[in-house]
């Protein structure tokens, strides 16, 4: 484990939460594609305690293809069944890691809002 680089991404991840900073939130969509696992996990998991203020970031994050998996498994956590479309999207994507992750998002979407139209 990269400690320094986790515990960066920690330090990063406390900062947004705190100031709401895009510029730091996106540093933990960048850091969802670093090779060390545990720098990912640390990442996510601060996105997914961020909550509704990571949406802005994790629907920016796709349209610029960056991290796309992670990203939309992240929605799928922390969204609504608004989100589905935008999700939908990348279910025929040629990436089958991608069209995956956004069925696995769909499936989570309509887990949480059975009563909810979720595509």
């Amino acid at each position: 484990m990269r400690v320094g680089k986790a515990l960066a991404v920690l330090a990063e991840g406390a900062l947004w939460r705190v100031s709401g900073k895009n510029s730091l939130g996106w540093r933990l969509i960048d850091a969802l594609g670093e090779a060390d696992e545990n720098v990912r996990s640390i990442a996510g998991i601060m996105l997914a305690k961020g909550g509704r203020a990571a949406i802005p970031l994790l629907q920016r994050a796709p349209a610029e293809r960056v991290n796309v998996p992670l990203v939309l498994a992240l929605l799928g956590d922390v969204g609504d069944a608004t989100h589905s479309a935008e999700i939908a999207n990348f279910v025929d994507d040629p990436d089958k890691t991608i069209a995956r992750a956004a069925r696995e998002a769909l499936r989570v979407l309509a887990l949480k809002y059975p009563s909810n139209q979720v595509v």
